[in-house]
This record gives C-alpha cells, structure tokens and sequence, in this order.
C-alpha cells in the first residue's frame, strides 16, 4: 500500500522537517518455518533450509538455527549465523556459510526498495523507546499498520544480546559498542514476524567489529544514531 505525505512532523519524537516522499507501509516480505504458534512444537527440528532464505542487499530477517542451534540474523545479503563456542574470542563463533542441509527452525524477513532516513529527536534508551519512535516516525507516514524493516546505526551504550545454542545459549552484555540494530516493525502482522512483549518489533544487533549478530534483549543506544525506516 502507497500513501503520498509531505511530513511536517511536529510530534515530540521527531524532528520538525523530513524531506518529502512517497510512503510505502509495507514492503516485500516472507515467513519460512514454524509460525509462533507452532513453535513449541516444533522447536527441535529444521523447518527451512538457508539456502532456500531469499536474500538481497536490502533484506532483514531473522530466526532460530535448527534444534535452536544457532541464531540466525539478515543483513547486508548474508546470513549472520551465531553460535556459543568457548574457543572463540567472547565465546561466540560467528560465520556467513552454511551447508546445504543446514536451516532455522523458522526465518522471517522484510525486503524494502530503499532505506528511508529519519531523524528522531527522543532518547532511545530503551528498545520500548526505540518501539515508540519507530511508531510515530511510521504514524507520520499516514500508515495505520505497517510491516517495515528498520536499521539503526551508531554507538549503544549498553546492549544485552543472545543467541540460541546447544547445549547452552550464547549471551552477554557489551558496552559502548559499535552496532546496526536490524529488525521489523510488524504492527500489520506481529504474531507472524514474532514481535517481542506488547511491542511491534523485534530487533537483532550486528556487531561489525566482532563479525557476529544476536537478538536483543535491550539497548540504550548513545545520541547521534542514524534511523532508517525501509520502503
């Protein structure tokens, strides 16, 4: 659905002038696997080959490795794949290849044209916070519902992450990190893109420097991030 707006935004979450587009509330995207309400069930097995994971430049997605043995994030056209290994620096080996029988319990991904940037003017202390500028930066769109991706650039001064691995999950905290948050707000379909809480996003955080990504449990990320908002 395309909406055409001139944003004269004068919500306190973001800045009073963002240059004129054409607004796209939902873009291309697909669900692979288990849906959440088969995921208990079906949390031990491999219901979607990587290789079957259609990936641009553009994409972003996310989900568990089969068995959860790993976690699986989308960007930058590659499958970012974590697991726990105490031999690895942090305790987390991160790769991009995969075998050609190796899949996710379940991938959901968001494809957009295009990134749109934003300027928010609020804190984003918390990932509630980061849930409510995105809402009203995709409310300033004139999208009711929305099903974006969403990337976040900057400097977190705390973010807690995770990734699922057996026999124990990989997880930790860093602080004053380099990270793109990469995610998806989902108000149009939460179950279906397994929105976290009461929120309309789930996010991951890839850590360039360290050449692996993670969910995330939470983040403050320092002023000056870059927000852009797919289409």
């Amino acid at each position: 659905m395309r909406n055409t707006f001139v944003a004269v935004v004068t919500t306190a979450l973001l800045l009073p002038a963002i240059p004129a587009f054409a607004a796209t509330c939902e873009v291309a995207s697909a669900t692979y696997g288990a849906t959440r309400a088969e995921l208990a069930e079906k949390r031990s097995g491999t219901w979607v080959l990587l290789r079957d994971v259609a990936l641009s430049a553009n994409t972003v997605g996310y989900g568990p490795g089969g068995a959860m043995a790993f976690e699986a994030t989308f960007h930058d056209g590659k499958a970012w794949l974590a697991q726990a290994d105490a031999s690895q620096p942090g305790g987390v080996l991160g790769r991009h290849e995969f075998g050609e029988q190796e899949g996710n319990v379940f991938a959901v991904t968001a494809t957009p044209q295009s990134w749109q940037s934003v300027a928010i003017a609020e804190p984003m202390d918390s990932l509630a916070a980061i849930n409510t500028a995105l809402g009203a930066a995709i409310a300033g769109m004139s999208c009711q519902q929305a099903l974006l991706p969403f990337r976040i650039e900057g400097t977190a001064r705390s973010v807690t992450w995770s990734a699922e691995s057996q026999p124990t999950r990989a997880e930790g905290t860093f602080t004053e990190e380099p990270v793109i948050l990469v995610g998806i707000y989902s108000s149009a379909n939460r179950d279906g893109f397994f929105a976290v809480g009461d929120m309309n996003i789930h996010a991951h955080a890839v850590f360039p420097a360290r050449n692996f990504a993670g969910h995330v449990g939470a983040v403050e990320m320092l002023p000056g991030a870059k927000v852009f908002i797919g289409q």
